[in-house]
């Protein structure tokens, strides 16, 4: 009697159904993340202007505010094998910019900010203009940035380490053009994570950096208090200079 030769059963071919299905789906969804769109980091960071032009993809890709400055990153793939995360170079230009360093975003697929380290550079007036552009101040000092670690939250809290420091200029007020040019001393600013756990800044001239001119303070609640102290007034055209001004916002 000889024997037929018996063809796969149906759970075997449904099995490889399922396996072809599967590895299908994961090819579609691997095309999808490597050909993703700029504008996805524009979904990541908080409050990111309506205005900004993304070009290229999220591995090598720039960002354009107006006029005033350009985010470009590029996906380090060594750097991010040694991390075990996605890393990247940025480099943020300007009429006045030019910073460096390393970016690094929580894991897929619901990143919840992005964390920058090794910041350095110098940084201009265009780069506040990109960040604020009603901002009717223009002051001349570049800046000298040295940032070890700051991080963005979709939460809107930032945790920042490092410090920048900027040489004697002017400022002076667009919207009081009657008014003339305030110099403005050598300041140093440091920017920490206080024992509570919030973001804080502290601006001071280079000459007394024990004298607090101005400081900000971002806490868990993404609530944001900066206070002006009048010897920190009087380099702000237009502001009174009488008693300390503080302005608390929540950023969510």
């Amino acid at each position: 009697m000889t024997e037929r030769t018996r063809g796969p059963s149906a759970a075997s071919r449904a099995l490889r159904l399922l396996a072809v299905a599967i590895v299908a789906a994961l090819a579609y969804v691997l095309f999808l993340i490597v050909t993703a769109p700029a504008s996805v980091v524009g979904r990541i960071l908080p409050d990111v202007p309506e205005d900004t032009v993304f070009a290229g993809s999220i591995w090598h890709g720039s960002a354009r505010f107006g006029n005033t400055a350009r985010v470009g990153w590029d996906f380090d793939a060594a750097a991010s094998r040694a991390a075990l995360a996605p890393v990247f170079a940025v480099e943020v230009t300007g009429p006045d910019t030019r910073l460096t360093g390393w970016a690094s975003a929580a894991p897929m697929p619901r990143p919840t900010g992005v964390t920058l380290r090794d910041v350095r550079g110098r940084a201009g007036w265009s780069l506040a203009m990109a960040a604020v552009p009603d901002l009717t101040i223009r002051c001349t000092p570049i800046a000298t940035v040295d940032l070890a670690a700051v991080t963005l939250r979709q939460d809107r809290t930032v945790h920042a380490e490092g410090t920048l420091r900027s040489p004697a200029g002017t400022c002076r007020n667009l919207a009081r053009p009657d008014m003339p040019p305030v110099a403005v001393p050598p300041l140093v600013a440091v920017a920490r994570t206080d024992a509570a756990g919030a973001a804080q800044a502290v601006l001071a001239t280079r000459d007394a950096p024990d004298v607090t001119l101005a400081e900000a303070r971002l806490d868990d609640r993404a609530v944001l208090t900066v206070t002006v102290r009048p010897e920190g007034a009087r380099m702000v055209p237009g502001l009174p200079t009488a008693f300390p001004i503080v302005v608390e916002m929540p950023l969510r």
